[in-house]
Order: C-alpha cells, then structure tokens, then sequence
C-alpha cells in the first residue's frame, strides 16, 4: 500500500517533478510524474494542476499529509478520517480544528404594561439570546511546519 512516503516524498524523483499521491484506483501511495507544482491551499485538479510533494488535492485544493499534530501548526490537527476508509489510516491531512461560537447577546426586556381603565395592562414579555455554535466544515491547514517534524515516521517503509 506504500510504495512510497507520502509525507516525505522518499522513493520518488522530486528532481523529475514526481511527488507521492494516493491512487484512489489501487488504494496505494504511489510516485506521479509532474508537474506536481500546486501550493498548499490553492485549488487543484485537472484543471488546476496537482499538489506539491507532501500534499494531496482535498476537497478541490491541496492539503498537507502527516503523521501526527505535530505536522500541523497549532490550530490544526492531523486527520486520519480521510485515509481510513482506503486502509491508509497511518497517515492524515492538516485541517484546521473546527472552530466554537459563542453564545448571541441576550434578548431585551419586554416594555411595562399599559395602564387600562380601571385595570392595570398586563407585564412585557422578555426573550434569550442566540445558543453558541461550531463549524462542522474544517478547512485545510495553510501553514503547517515544514520540514514536518515527524519525518513520515508513521509510513511503513515501502
């Protein structure tokens, strides 16, 4: 399943343009020839060209693999849901960790109630505020550090 360190690129001529990808078609780390030239977070694909060696096209735009968070700045964290379904669970993508909202601002209190002949009107009503959130959509970590720290460790070696 490896044939290559997708992390590291090692086995691949990155002097000749190669960089290690996944073949969604064998479910195998392999070497493709260039231009494999994409940055991280640009868009990427057919059209667009493919990812830089250590990244992979996720979503329509370039993603860094790696081992751990530690390949990852410190708002990210190393995905391996991506990869586990194709048995390639090793290795994950940056991707930013989602993001929590907070609470909306509290409602106002209802006015005091009119005066009525000889009856008092009835009380204002009041209302809460907006309930907190999060993202359910992460996005890709643009600034991972580079070289990444664990060095593809986690690849067993082809």
């Amino acid at each position: 399943m490896y044939g290559c360190n997708p992390i590291t690129n090692d086995g691949c001529d990155e002097a000749a343009g190669q960089a290690c990808d996944v073949n969604y078609g064998t479910y195998r780390f392999q070497c493709f020839d260039g231009p494999n030239e994409v940055a991280l977070c640009e868009s990427c694909g057919q059209a667009d060209g493919f990812c830089a060696p250590g990244s992979t096209c996720f979503g329509g735009d370039c993603a860094r693999f790696c081992c751990d968070d530690d390949d990852c700045s410190p708002d990210s964290a190393c995905d391996h849901a991506p990869l586990e379904d194709f048995g390639m669970g090793e290795v994950g993508l940056c991707l930013r960790k989602p993001a929590m909202g907070t609470g909306g601002a509290g409602g106002g209190n209802g006015g005091a109630g009119g005066a009525g002949g000889a009856a008092l009107g009835g009380a204002g009503g009041t209302s809460a505020g907006g309930a907190g959130g999060t993202d359910p959509h992460p996005t890709i970590d643009c600034q991972p550090p580079s070289p990444p720290p664990s060095g593809g460790a986690c690849v067993p070696h082809p």
